[in-house]
């Protein structure tokens, strides 16, 4: 089974549904799972006030008075909150609001105090248990965030300050031995893209995704140019679609909707990849 990780798209749409809880107290803090939260870090986040949710590539990052809660969803991790319940439609199925794949719990409050209609439960949820959230300092969250490239675009909940790639800076990330899908999914050099907009924006610009980066110049002088274009397409289409997965053109479909034909799907890395060997050279 493909392993589907939540990319820029999906991330900033989480972030952007807990903005209404910026300025909310953290009451208490809970945990099922040794890797969200663990014992250390209720202690600490509990009684900090929630300054700023944002992105950061893949990340989440609740910002606290002192330090931040580092947050990764991985496979299968999402946030909602008790009083709104959420069901999360990921490209790979639903992801329906439960109890029992509850990680982690935040017990916030609006005014510092837990009276009724003043309070709420954020529920991190994650069914195949690979995400993971920390308590950080700001200098273990800096040297985090700094292994990261440069952001595929900016949004509107992008952690300040953070570079966003340019088209002179993709050229020169295109300078590699790597095939071009294994360059676009390495977030050390593009943050934000993963399995499902790497194929997407591939498609669009006509590129084999076995093909070696630095061998783009080949298909023409605006290859590269027109991939960088085509990445930040296929992203703010998924944003204004709001995450409408039926929208995408090669991603787990069967024939091209360009020349009706086959679509391959091949492992490259680890990874499902997905193309149209007519239309993609």
């Amino acid at each position: 089974m493909d392993i589907y990780i939540p990319e820029m798209p999906e991330v900033e749409t989480m972030v952007n549904r807990l903005q209404k809880f910026v300025g909310y107290g953290i009451v208490a803090a809970d945990s099922r799972d040794p890797r969200c939260i663990p014992g250390n870090d209720q202690m600490f986040v509990s009684g900090q006030t929630i300054q700023g949710i944002f992105r950061r590539g893949k990340f989440m990052i609740f910002m606290l008075d002192r330090g931040a809660i580092l947050c990764h969803n991985a496979m299968s991790g999402y946030w909602d909150w008790e009083s709104e319940r959420w069901t999360f439609d990921y490209v790979e199925g639903k992801r329906q609001s439960s109890d029992n794949d509850s990680r982690a719990l935040l017990l916030v409050s609006k005014f510092g105090t837990t009276l009724a209609g003043n309070s709420d439960n954020l529920l991190f949820h994650d069914t195949r248990k690979f995400g993971y959230m920390k308590y950080v300092y700001p200098e273990e969250l800096t040297k985090k965030l700094d292994t990261l490239g440069p952001e595929a675009d900016h949004t509107p909940n992008l952690y300040e300050p953070a570079e966003v790639m340019t088209p002179e800076k993709f050229e020169v990330v295109c300078n590699s031995k790597k095939s071009i899908k294994e360059l676009l999914l390495d977030q050390s050099k593009i943050a934000g893209v993963g399995n499902i907009y790497a194929a997407e924006a591939l498609w669009y610009a006509g590129i084999d995704p076995r093909r070696i980066a630095n061998t783009l110049p080949v298909l023409g002088p605006r290859s590269r140019f027109e991939l960088f274009l085509s990445i930040r397409s296929v992203l703010r289409q998924a944003l204004e679609r709001r995450l409408d997965y039926a929208g995408l053109k090669i991603y787990r479909r069967h024939t091209c909707p360009v020349c009706g034909g086959p679509v391959t799907a091949e492992d490259i890395k680890g990874r499902t990849t997905y193309w149209c060997s007519a239309c993609q050279n």
